[in-house]
């Protein structure tokens, strides 16, 4: 139940607001991609790579903490599961422009879908403190520490994504 939580929540609603992004500004001033390039290149894959493991980290770490704390069980997987999705949620705010980082989105044409998207996912988040949900995909209640561990994962990942985008944007990566 939890993938499919994953993959509707995290993957679906942020994916077809990205989608419905507003083009960038003086896109139409760039020269086309050449056609002989494959849409996808090695740096694509290295920058794509590069996300993934920012955000892997970030419920990688809380499970960690949750299994040195609570042992193998719900507690550990509920930190990571919580981690993990809000830090993909989160990561939508990076994926506006392939440039410009989520810090620099004011120069990007607001997305009223994306915003939507935004508080869509957080209401879906808050149902995590429903008990029948939480029974639904299998996850425990947490404390507020470990609620403040999953905001300071999710939201680190986020910064260090904004950053690395500016670090290999400016070549210096």
């Amino acid at each position: 139940m939890q993938l499919l939580w994953i993959n509707l929540v995290t993957d679906v609603f942020p994916g077809l607001a990205l989608s419905l992004e507003p083009a960038e500004l003086g896109i139409m001033q760039e020269p086309p991609r050449d056609t002989q390039r494959p849409i996808m290149d090695n740096n694509d894959f290295k920058r794509l790579s590069l996300q993934a493991s920012v955000i892997s980290g970030a419920s990688l770490l809380p499970y960690i903490y949750g299994l040195a704390r609570y042992g193998r069980g719900p507690k550990a997987s509920t930190l990571s599961f919580l981690s993990l999705t809000a830090a993909q949620l989160l990561h939508t705010l990076n994926c506006r422009s392939d440039k410009l980082t989520f810090l620099e989105n004011a120069a990007l044409p607001k997305n009223p879908h994306l915003a939507k998207c935004m508080w869509g996912t957080a209401a879906a988040h808050s149902l995590f403190f429903l008990p029948p949900i939480r029974k639904i995909l299998a996850l425990s209640p947490l404390g507020l520490i470990d609620m403040a561990l999953v905001s300071a994962t999710s939201f680190g990942s986020l910064f260090v994504n904004a950053f690395l985008k500016k670090v290999t944007r400016e070549g210096n990566l």
